[in-house]
């Protein structure tokens, strides 16, 4: 008998938990439902996955066209740029030959100029030291004039005071 309970205590959790046909077709059921339910929900995200995979390949191609697009404008704007500095260069260049000629023709005029202002100082002098010995001179020359004259009016005055006074 014990070997009997023991038995019997052993089978009975298999006995308790043991399934009919029909729990088992409600179980089968549901599994079959679910597994629907789950293939149309990975039918929903492939095309859902398709979807996106297309408009990441869309935005791709519109990112390449916009990377090509900077890429030429970039492109076009350093030729631009490199354009201005040559012309800027080649006028600095210019200028500077321009500038080099206009401080030649300065530094002849400043000569000439220099030479003018030399010889119409010299001349100036020249003229001043003239004009001192010719005033000098006639002063002179007036000076001993007029002592002679007026020596002679004195001789003069002499001689007819002295005729008047005999």
């Amino acid at each position: 008998m014990r070997k009997l309970l023991m038995l019997l205590v052993l089978s009975y959790p298999f006995l308790s938990f043991g399934q009919d046909g029909r729990d088992m077709d409600r179980k089968m059921t549901t599994v079959e439902a679910r597994t629907v339910t789950l293939a149309e929900e990975i039918d929903k995200l492939r095309s859902e996955m398709n979807r996106v995979s297309s408009e990441n390949k869309r935005l791709k191609n519109g990112l390449d066209k916009a990377k090509d697009s900077l890429t030429s404008v970039v492109t076009r704007s350093l030729e631009v740029q490199a354009q201005n500095e040559r012309a800027l260069n080649l006028a600095l260049d210019s200028f500077k030959v321009k500038f080099e000629e206009q401080n030649k023709t300065v530094a002849a005029v400043q000569s000439s100029l220099d030479e003018k202002f030399r010889n119409q100082l010299m001349i100036y002098v020249v003229s001043l030291a003239i004009f001192v010995v010719v005033v000098i001179v006639a002063s002179k020359t007036a000076v001993n004039k007029g002592i002679k004259q007026g020596i002679s009016n004195w001789n003069h005055f002499q001689e007819h005071f002295l005729k008047n006074n005999k």
